[in-house]
């Protein structure tokens, strides 16, 4: 069967709590997800990484078919959180977000360096930032904030009880979770 490139193409996404038999294969970017166009059943489709849109920074690709052969070969790696690297927040600079640059690849990352404006506006008491470090600086000092990122870079300048690398295509926490979950 010819494939129909304007036919929808749907994804399924792994569930926090899937049994092994519904757990999908993961790359080094967490658990994949599983398109398939509208027409065909799931177990036709492919398993591809969730956080890289773009099969040049991630060529992860796999038959769903294969998987289904290959189910007990994967072995998921759970990631530490990183040793610090030297680099620590100095205390006259609150926010690192003014001195590094958001990473550039969009079809990656879609993070959030909010101007001063919108910070003010979107300041609350407890707040969980996902992929808006701008606005996990700016209110750290005055709120208790979390930030959820999948730019690894951040491990550097914040502990575990403010930060996990994150990936918000498919909910799925490198570190240990238990963090954010007291948070």
């Amino acid at each position: 069967m010819s494939e129909n490139i304007n036919e929808k193409l749907l994804l399924q996404v792994q569930e926090d709590s899937a049994d092994e038999e519904e757990q999908h294969p993961s790359c080094q970017h967490g658990p994949t997800v599983l398109f398939y166009r509208q027409s065909q059943r799931p177990e036709e489709g492919y398993y591809a990484c969730s956080a890289h849109r773009d099969s040049k920074l991630c060529n992860f690709h796999m038959a769903a078919a294969k998987w289904e052969d290959n189910r007990l070969k994967d072995v998921s790696i759970e990631r530490s959180y990183p040793k610090a690297s030297g680099h620590f927040l100095n205390p006259s600079d609150t926010d690192p977000t003014k001195s590094i640059l958001a990473l550039s690849q969009d079809k990656v990352n879609a993070q959030y360096f909010f101007d001063e404006a919108a910070l003010d506006f979107l300041a609350d008491h407890k707040i969980v930032c996902m992929g808006a470090p701008r606005l996990h600086f700016r209110l750290r000092a005055n709120y208790k904030s979390f930030l959820l990122d999948l730019d690894e870079r951040f491990a550097r300048y914040l502990g575990p009880e403010e930060f996990c690398l994150y990936n918000m295509c498919n909910n799925h926490f490198f570190y240990k979770r238990e963090p954010f979950e007291k948070f």
